[in-house]
């Protein structure tokens, strides 16, 4: 192996270049004083003086006792790999702390804000790209009014990508038609969707969608806005919530769908 080869190793161990220069230079010499490292290194005297301390704390270098002058030894190639091995051990002890972290930071909550039609787009097709199946609650007549058009495109998008979806709405007037044309249509879209809807009089304003371990809050006003929440413990809550009005809804149906 060329030494050029053996500087790299070296270096990718965490040593720097003048440090791995120095120490090799120490094992061609068979240890050695300032001077013979300098002009071997051709690094300039004062920096090697500190180099070899770096060294000696590292393990890899010692003093030769008794000497007149300052006399450098080399510890064995064999300490390189006993130093990286005890710190590698010491690295496993610690694992479960390391483990414990990531996980933490796993299940803290990841938070996004998504403003204006634009913004809304980019959630909904973000939605059309990563869920299996998505629950879908608010004011079906508000998200019209954000993005004009984008209900029957977000449906499309959803259908073609074979997205199952449960759709529980305020029960506007339109609300209300949509549904029955939805029961009355025999296609892929309307065999993956169901629709339900809560009374108008509910205040209902903006919404949300939930699908796997992520919801979206929706704000449709002027600025409309969307924040998504990456996070398995809030998703299962909404999606508790989301379950007790789709169950609640179905006390409607004969009254607002009759």
């Amino acid at each position: 192996m060329h030494s050029k080869d053996i500087s790299q190793i070296l270096g990718n161990l965490g040593y720097t270049d003048d440090e791995v220069a120095v120490y090799l230079a120490l094992l061609r010499l068979g240890g050695s004083g300032v001077k013979n490292l300098t002009t071997s290194t051709k690094i300039h005297r004062t920096r090697i003086y500190d180099i070899l301390e770096r060294l000696i704390d590292k393990g890899l270098v010692s003093q030769a006792p008794n000497a007149s002058k300052k006399h450098y030894i080399p510890e064995e190639p064999n300490t390189v790999i006993a130093i990286h091995e005890e710190r590698l051990a010491a690295l496993k002890d610690h694992l479960s702390d390391l483990e414990d972290l990531y996980l933490k930071a796993k299940t803290e909550p990841e938070a996004k804000l998504y403003t204006g039609s634009e913004g809304l787009k980019n959630v909904l097709t973000k939605i059309t790209q990563e869920a299996h199946e998505v629950c879908i609650f608010g004011d079906g007549d508000a998200f019209e009014t954000a993005i004009p058009g984008w209900s029957d495109q977000y449906s499309k998008l959803r259908a073609a990508n074979g997205i199952k979806a449960k759709i529980l709405l305020r029960g506007s007037t339109t609300a209300i038609e949509k549904i029955k044309k939805l029961r009355q249509t025999r296609d892929r879209r309307t065999a993956l969707t169901r629709m339900r809807v809560l009374p108008e009089s509910y205040a209902i304003k903006g919404g949300f969608d939930i699908y796997d371990d992520t919801v979206i809050f929706y704000s449709f006003d002027e600025d409309n806005v969307a924040v998504v929440i990456k996070n398995a413990i809030i998703a299962s809550l909404v999606q508790t919530v989301f379950t007790i009005l789709w169950d609640l809804s179905e006390q409607y149906e004969r009254t607002l769908l009759r």
